[in-house]
């Protein structure tokens, strides 16, 4: 019995590692095996990118999978900041919805209300660059990082993470399969100043084939493994 829980364990680990596919040139799978279409931005995120690519001369035949690989990336990101939940919150308000401690972080990124405002006036200037979303679509985003939807959330994450000061090497790197840069660009444009957790967090859901198995193995202790085996 010990050795199949064990056998268990091992098995949760490895899947930590199977969600961090990379792909190459036209080999981005666009469809489920059963052929559903795969999970992917949506279409307005889709166009944004479409124009992001162009300004960063991306071979029309790497476009597919630059674009899966940017969408792993964030949900890498999401599930690294809050396991993907909307109504995750870093800090406590008080009744009259103060700040009382923590920070104001909140959403599935994690956007602080200073970092919202960033984004949107990122989102602004690339719209009058003709690379945005529209301005309708950006007045309708909430100041509440709590109350976006999916394609909201999208939209500032990759209008945030575009328009940064050195990002395009790094983007460029994530969309051609570099796994290195997803941590890389992770701290560099999103989380740059990160705690111990959040680093044990990244090792561990954002981890990368070449990084020490030491490093990646950080959170899991012998006594998770024993806790493991004696329930």
């Amino acid at each position: 019995m010990a050795f199949e829980k064990l056998g268990g364990f091992l098995g949760n680990l490895k899947g930590l590692f199977g969600n961090n596919k990379v792909f190459e040139g036209d080999k981005a799978p666009m469809a489920s095996p059963r052929g559903e279409p795969s999970p992917m931005f949506d279409a307005r995120s889709m166009a944004y990118l479409d124009k992001q690519m162009d300004r960063l001369g991306i071979d029309p035949n790497e476009r597919d999978a630059f674009t899966r690989n940017m969408y792993d990336w964030s949900r890498q990101v999401r599930n690294v900041e809050s396991d993907n939940r909307p109504e995750a919150a870093a800090g406590k308000y008080d009744e009259f919805g103060n700040l009382t401690s923590g920070t104001s972080a909140k959403g599935v990124y994690q956007f602080t209300d200073a970092s919202v405002d960033t984004a949107r006036n990122r989102m602004l200037y690339a719209d009058k660059k003709g690379r945005g979303y529209g301005n309708e679509f950006i007045q309708g985003i909430s100041q509440n990082p709590s109350e976006w939807s999916d394609e909201q959330a999208d939209a500032m994450f990759l209008s945030n993470m575009m328009a940064q000061t050195g990002s395009d090497k790094e983007i460029r790197r994530i969309g051609r399969g570099d796994e290195q840069a997803r941590q890389d660009a992770y701290y560099k444009f999103h989380h740059t100043a990160p705690d111990e957790a959040t680093k044990r967090r990244v090792n561990t859901l954002m981890a990368n084939s070449n990084q020490p198995v030491d490093d990646t193995m950080k959170s899991y202790s012998q006594a998770d493994l024993s806790n493991y085996l004696n329930n």
